[in-house]
């Protein structure tokens, strides 16, 4: 398969980040062509392979090509925020929660003094359980049946956050947080970059259990250093933020308008 040619190609074989980009539509290769990438075709399967590509180009949608540059630039900025959440919402939570409770608004901590007060668990412990039944609720859906698998994941989600809630393993407030990062998961294009997602935020969550805040922004310091020095099929991965590639900058966190894209 074309996944199997691609990890034999990978410049960094044990990094969680992919450097070959799947893809089974033709305008998706046409494009990548048109911008000088190469398209690798493997016979008897329908994805084609796309390199080199760059952290950036994770985030991007055939879709922002079809719609007016100010309303591709606003969805893509969306989806690098949704990122941003999906990664540090929770070990935020768990993080002020262990560490920096003062750092909360005296309203804010009444509500949540009260939500964790009968909680046998610790935030640490409350969080990761429930990221973990997330995972078991999200990979459930993906093996039953199409008809089945979204009334799971919706009915699957909504009956165990809300008996989580009344047996008192987790707090309505991080029942809340999870809802808003699981949804904020499916917002990145790219499925590969969803489940790196998933180990990524597990290690922010033991960072933040152990430093804080500290741990978060040490986590964050790690992750730029490893983008920085991947490659994709030799060619920066983390470009043209880094080298630094301006004009490269205009289909970067927006898409420009397509007459001053070269």
């Amino acid at each position: 398969d074309s996944s199997q040619v691609a990890a034999f190609m990978d410049d960094h074989p044990y990094s969680i980040f992919p450097q070959f980009l799947q893809t089974d539509r033709p305008d998706a290769c046409a494009y990548a062509l048109g911008e000088g990438k190469l398209a690798i075709l493997v016979n008897n399967t329908p994805f084609a392979l796309l390199a080199p590509i760059t952290f950036f180009h994770l985030f991007q949608s055939p879709e922002d090509y079809f719609l007016r540059w100010s309303i591709a630039s606003f969805l893509r900025l969306i989806r690098y925020i949704s990122f941003v959440i999906s990664l540090v919402l929770i070990p935020l939570y768990v993080a002020l929660t262990t560490h920096h409770y003062q750092m909360i608004p005296l309203q804010l901590l009444f509500v949540l003094l009260e939500s964790r007060s009968k909680l046998p668990f610790s935030p640490f412990w409350e969080a990761l359980m429930m990221l973990i039944i997330l995972e078991i609720i999200k990979e459930a859906s993906l093996r039953m049946p199409t008809k089945t698998s979204q009334t799971l994941g919706v009915i699957g989600g909504i009956v165990i956050g809300q008996a989580a809630v009344e047996a008192g393993f987790a707090s309505k407030i991080l029942i809340v947080l999870m809802g808003i990062s699981a949804i904020a998961f499916f917002l990145v294009p790219n499925y590969l970059m969803t489940k790196a997602n998933v180990l990524i935020q597990l290690v922010f969550l033991v960072l933040a259990r152990v430093l804080g805040i500290v741990g978060i922004a040490l986590g964050t310091i790690l992750i730029l250093a490893h983008l920085n020095r991947l490659t994709s099929l030799k060619q920066p991965y983390f470009a043209p933020v880094s080298p630094l590639y301006s004009r490269d900058w205009i289909d970067l966190f927006i898409r420009g308008p397509l007459n001053h894209m070269k």
